[in-house]
């Protein structure tokens, strides 16, 4: 009767607050609280006993009380986000718009919730988890500069160094985050920036943030939502929208020295090499341009639709008219 027994120990609490057993009667009503996993009633409680300013004396109290409304928040917040996930998918199975539309305000309200941990345990072991969460909530929700801003925030203030150095000298019983988790939260974050960039258009940042996923995560080997090849690929791809030869010059050297001898990725390497050349037609550099154009179907030929050997032996042709070439060429 754990319930009842709380209300007991706060009657005692409330009537001698300067009581030894407040203290060890307010820590029993969170730790029964925290075995059951109560957790609206833990936060309920352990807030209440935070504005008690007799028990909060005591450091071995405040301490736990102030473990456990942080790890109640979030259990609380976590809790949310299931029941949100779970209403979306029964909304989706069953085509309901109306239902579609309350799953999107549960989503909104839980990554507002997030951001509020955030605000009031800037230093909390959940604190990161809690921006990722709410950078993909904003994702899915199409509120692209939020989701951007709140993985920036993620990225700059919470390293996983610095937040793995502080969460690490926990109690083994107190930590329930690992740095496998940081790592995990980390890369999430990086490989969605570029792609919410491109959302937006803003083609710059997607080049730059694809280079510095291939560039954090190439030859690591890390299992994550990423992938490197797509990321220097991307890169490459989004350079050249930019009109940036030397920067695609660069990535194809990459990809190629990289993938060569990698038959799988024969097309990808026919892809980029496609891309130089065109990144050379648009800047006007048009021999080294006609080079690839003219080699193109030999090399590559097989690898691509046929249409794109036709675009390389019409734009040499064109070039070679212009250069007043000789009629047998």
């Amino acid at each position: 009767h754990f319930e009842e027994a709380a209300k007991r120990y706060d009657e005692l609490i409330q009537r001698w607050p300067n009581n030894k057993y407040a203290a060890c009667g307010a820590e029993a009503v969170l730790d029964s609280f925290a075995v059951r996993e109560q957790f609206d009633l833990l936060n309920k409680y352990g807030r209440k006993f935070q504005t008690n300013k007799f028990l909060m004396t005591s450091k071995k109290f405040k301490t736990a009380a102030d473990k456990y409304v942080e790890g109640a928040t979030f259990q609380l917040i976590m809790a949310a986000n299931t029941k949100a996930v779970a209403s979306d998918k029964r909304a989706k199975d069953k085509k309901n718009v109306d239902g579609q539309a309350i799953a999107t305000r549960m989503f909104a309200d839980v990554a507002e919730r997030f951001l509020a941990f955030r605000t009031e345990f800037p230093k909390s072991q959940f604190t990161p988890v809690s921006l990722v969460n709410a950078m993909m909530i904003f994702d899915r929700a199409n509120k692209i500069d939020r989701a951007i801003d709140v993985g920036h925030v993620l990225l700059k203030e919470y390293a996983v160094d610095a937040v793995w150095k502080r969460v690490r000298k926990l109690s083994k019983t107190d930590r329930k985050q690992t740095e496998d988790n940081y790592l995990t939260y980390e890369e999430k974050a990086r490989w969605a920036l570029p792609s919410l960039y491109v959302r937006i258009a803003d083609f710059s940042n997607a080049a730059t943030w694809f280079k510095k996923y291939y560039d954090d995560y190439e030859g690591k080997g890390f299992k994550g939502d990423g992938n490197v090849t797509d990321a220097l690929y991307n890169a490459l791809i989004f350079n050249r929208a930019l009109g940036n030869t030397a920067q695609v010059v660069k990535l194809r050297e990459a990809f190629v020295k990289k993938y060569k001898n990698n038959k799988k990725r024969a097309k990808d390497i026919a892809g980029v090499t496609w891309q130089l050349a065109l990144s050379y037609r648009a800047s006007g550099q048009m021999v080294k341009a006609t080079k690839i154009f003219y080699a193109y179907p030999g090399n590559y030929g097989t690898l691509v639709p046929e249409n794109r050997n036709f675009d390389a032996l019409f734009y040499t042709s064109q070039f070679w008219e212009s250069d007043k070439r000789p009629k047998s060429d």
